[in-house]
């Protein structure tokens, strides 16, 4: 069975608390705080309870990507342009008109009417 401890202070700073768990008495909590472990400094104010230590993670921006078949881009496109001309928006308008022109020329395509200057 693994005994887990958790801190609540580190070496009494105010200001900090840690979230450092040590799984067996072979694994000190020297260990995690000098070698062993993450930076698992975190501030206070209960942010420990949604976030975990320091790590290279916390420097790295998460990037998402699309993928999608020539129907869906065609579909996207129509919504896309649809969608922002009734919010006013033009210029996202016309760069889904763009896109239609450039992979679809062979098609007329309903965009809605353009919004005036």
């Amino acid at each position: 069975m693994c005994r887990c401890r958790r801190r609540t202070r580190t070496g009494g700073l105010p200001g900090f608390a840690t979230t450092a768990r040590f799984s067996s008495a072979r694994r000190r909590r020297s260990f995690g705080d000098k070698a062993t472990g993450p930076n698992h400094i975190l501030p206070t104010k209960r942010a420990g309870r949604y976030s975990a230590g320091l790590s290279v993670h916390k420097f790295l921006k998460p990037l998402s990507w699309q993928r999608m078949s020539r129907d869906g881009s065609r579909d996207m496109a129509l919504a896309t342009a649809r969608i922002s001309r009734s919010e006013g928006m033009e210029a996202h308008a016309r760069s889904a008109d763009v896109r239609l022109a450039k992979y679809f020329p062979d098609q007329v395509f309903d965009t809605g009417i353009p919004v005036s200057d």
